[in-house]
């Protein structure tokens, strides 16, 4: 199936109480109900390269021939480009804790942070969604130059790394969802990968 741009990418801080994947809320998380739209308040999201969605099939050799089965634990990581997240967003996402006097360090505590990433198809009927319930991500690189003829904009260039969802079918760290099958729920979606 094509798709066509990239439509959304929606983030949420996640924790896990007791053991249950909840989103955070309110001044320690994303927004007030925890859930935020990188939309054009951020300049919007310029890509999203989804890797590592499945495995090669595994293969043994028996009675003289070869069988094939899957390896359905995927190890996906998507490389984003945001145009412009705001210091304290960006900060949260990437773990890191102000020291109360305009400098910020590095927690080992990675934040974990749920993602949801929709692709419109090629008819802009529908769109398929990605639903990672769990990641850490990481800024690997700042690759600042110099004005020339024009200015030499870096913009926010993160790696998400999801983990193994509990709540997720299987214990895998991603869902798909597609908006034209007829039994679609967006409300469902959204509470399987953003938990209140």
């Amino acid at each position: 199936m094509a798709v066509v741009g990239l439509k959304m990418v929606t983030l949420a801080l996640v924790n896990y109480n007791s053991g249950v994947r909840k989103v955070i809320t309110g001044t320690e998380g994303l927004s007030e109900d925890g859930i935020l739209q990188i939309d054009d308040t951020f300049l919007g999201s310029k890509t999203a390269n989804i890797t590592g969605l499945s495995k090669d099939v595994a293969k043994t050799y028996t009675n003289n021939s070869i069988k094939v089965y899957p390896q359905i634990h995927a190890e996906p990581q998507v490389t984003l480009e945001i145009n412009n997240l705001s210091f304290e967003i960006l900060s949260k996402l990437l773990g890191k804790l102000s020291d109360e006097s305009g400098g910020y360090y590095q927690s080992f505590n990675l934040n974990k942070i749920a993602m949801l990433i929709e692709l419109p198809t090629l008819d802009y009927r529908n769109s398929l969604y990605f639903g990672f319930g769990s990641g850490l991500f990481v800024q690997p690189t700042v690759a600042a130059g110099t004005n020339t003829g024009n200015p030499n904009v870096i913009d926010d260039a993160l790696t998400y790394t999801a983990e193994s969802v509990p709540d997720f079918e299987n214990n895998l760290p991603y869902k798909t969802f597609y908006s034209g099958d007829p039994n679609f729920d967006e409300a469902k979606m959204m509470s399987d990968v953003f938990p209140t």
